[in-house]
């Protein structure tokens, strides 16, 4: 089975963790990749062979086809972009931390269990 993997943010944490990881997997494609910045977003995704940019996280989420969203935005963002893509259908691997408070990760926790869908905190 091919996953199908969208990523969220193209900072660092995406450039020398997530998408490098990802790509040593033969089961796994990273088809999608999003941030607002745009220069940065088209050298990301030429430098890894990412088909599809956006530069808006919702876009991405949208896309059909993919079945996890590797969330790389920063911190304060995870549990808005974790709980619209959990809502969206899509597993999610979130980079750590989950939140910045404890409500914002029981809210994710509570979306998760709430969709069926798998969440995972990447603790590198």
């Amino acid at each position: 089975m091919l996953l199908r993997v969208g990523i969220i943010g193209a900072g660092g944490v995406a450039q020398k963790g997530h998408i490098p990881s990802y790509q040593r997997l033969q089961e796994v494609e990273v088809v999608a990749i999003s941030d607002p910045n745009e220069i940065k977003l088209g050298d990301v995704a030429r430098r890894f062979g990412i088909p599809h940019t956006f530069t808006g996280y919702r876009e991405l989420i949208e896309e059909d086809g993919l079945d996890v969203i590797s969330i790389c935005s920063p911190n304060s963002f995870h549990p808005e972009h974790a709980i619209e893509s959990l809502r969206a259908g899509k597993h999610v691997l979130c980079e750590k931390p989950i939140a910045i408070t404890s409500d914002g990760a029981k809210t994710i926790i509570e979306e998760a269990k709430r969709s069926g869908k798998k969440l995972g905190i990447a603790f590198a």
